[in-house]
């Protein structure tokens, strides 16, 4: 269980690196180094993400990477900088379930969904500056629900190369 913390200063905020069956709960996460994550989770599955707030100036605030079956509930999340996608689901992240989450980006995807299998978002939100609010890329089985997507610039969801079954 990782609850109630406020971390803020490092490369990344908190990394669930092969960890499985964490909750993360309710925690502040401020990053501002080239290329930091708030919350980054690498090859853990079944994992917990909920009720936290993230900010990252130049990398994800919520990055997951080639882990399975995480669910995502009620998490605010923003990128401010150049390089920062709010919530990125990436790179085989299959089964992830994404609910009631605020994501915010000046330049990059709100919420990205890339490469992942069967992955279900319901009443997010997802807005860009410069991108899109919510962009699914090379993924399959993705169900979106009542979600908002906005962008100023771009689509405000977007489906694309590759995507099928959706």
């Amino acid at each position: 269980l990782i609850k109630d913390n406020i971390l803020g200063s490092q490369n990344i905020g908190i990394a669930l690196d092969e960890g499985d069956y964490n909750i993360v709960d309710n925690n502040f996460v401020n990053v501002s180094c080239s290329s930091c994550k708030g919350i980054h989770v690498n090859k853990g599955h079944y994992n917990n993400i909920t009720n936290n707030s993230v900010e990252s100036a130049t990398g994800n605030a919520i990055n997951i990477l080639r882990a399975n079956n995480n669910t995502l509930i009620n998490n605010s999340a923003t990128g401010t900088g150049t390089g920062g996608t709010a919530i990125k689901i990436q790179s085989g992240s299959n089964e992830t379930i994404l609910i009631n989450n605020t994501a915010k980006s000046t330049s990059k995807n709100g919420i990205w969904i890339q490469k992942s299998v069967n992955v279900l978002l319901v009443d997010n939100n997802g807005t860009s500056g410069t991108s899109n609010g919510i962009n699914v890329q090379n993924s399959a089985e993705i169900n979106l629900t009542k979600n908002y997507g906005r962008s100023t610039s771009s689509f405000g969801i977007q489906i694309q190369g590759g995507t099928y079954g959706n």
